[in-house]
């Protein structure tokens, strides 16, 4: 990554109020990052979102360690079924596919 110092900076909990253009950038790049074991680089912009980013295996173990985390867990509506997914082979990026758009909008039809 290409001056990461500022992601050092970063105030646990995470106050919108106080951050920088660039450090709500970031944060959104990973709020709306997508998992993608084919990218050849460490972050691409997203193919499927007008915001965040692709990472690769590298880009995510080079982010947990700044934020001195193990694993990150990220929740994802856009897939065809529920549960749980391991995007990366080591396990640290975790995927909870809370429902289908498909599913929600069937359930909600089927309501009223």
């Amino acid at each position: 990554m290409s001056d990461d110092s500022f992601l050092h900076a970063f105030v646990k909990p995470i106050e919108v109020k106080r951050m920088t253009v660039r450090e709500r950038t970031v944060l959104t790049d990973i709020l709306y990052g997508r998992p993608d074991k084919n990218l050849p680089t460490l972050f691409a912009p997203s193919n499927s979102y007008p915001i965040g980013n692709r990472f690769n295996q590298e880009a995510l173990n080079e982010v947990l360690s700044i934020f001195e985390c193990r694993r990150l867990i990220r929740g994802c509506g856009c897939r065809e079924s529920n549960g749980v997914k391991f995007d990366f082979d080591d396990r640290k990026c975790i995927t909870v596919v809370a429902a289908n758009i498909q599913a929600v909008k069937v359930s909600m039809k089927n309501r009223f």
